[in-house]
């Protein structure tokens, strides 16, 4: 009888945790940026005053519809992603990224350095390369990549919210 029960049970813990494995295994295209949602983090300016070296104050990523890079190269996509730098203003680009595992690395067009994309519960994980600067309406943005900006969890956010305002 224990020998059964223990067999049921070992079943039931296999059972659970294959679809969770089957999901994790999936490309972070498709699990997180093909459809309608943005990723976006925005930091209120009590966190900006209680991290002063910190000077991102919203950064967001969003899939690039439709993508004609990823219907030709499965394992590449495009992302639209762009930051507000304190008192500094709004930067945006595109970046062509190549899937890595369970995440991707980017690269910034206009060689505006890299960064990479990584699930983290329902989240995406950007981790900042040694450079990121993107051109704006006032020229070039300084190199955000800096210890208090280096990674950032971006929740999921309707797409409407990965824009300028």
């Amino acid at each position: 009888m224990r020998h059964l029960m223990t067999l049921i049970l070992t079943s039931l813990a296999l059972f659970a945790v294959a679809p969770s494995e089957a999901f994790a295994a999936r490309p972070l295209y498709q699990r997180y940026l093909a459809g309608e949602t943005c990723y976006l983090k925005l930091y209120d300016a009590t966190h900006m005053r209680r991290h002063p070296k910190q000077t991102l104050s919203k950064f967001h990523v969003v899939a690039m519809t439709p993508d004609p890079l990823k219907a030709k190269h499965p394992n590449e996509f495009n992302v639209h992603f762009g930051y507000w730098i304190k008192n500094a203003g709004y930067y945006d680009g595109q970046a062509k990224c190549v899937a890595s595992g369970s995440g991707a690395n980017c690269s910034a067009e206009s060689d505006g350095g890299t960064f990479s994309l990584a699930p983290s519960f329902r989240q995406i994980k950007v981790s900042l390369g040694s450079r990121l600067q993107l051109e704006g309406s006032k020229g070039s943005s300084a190199n955000v990549s800096t210890p208090d900006n280096r990674v950032l969890l971006l929740p999921p956010a309707p797409r409407g919210s990965c824009s300028k305002s």
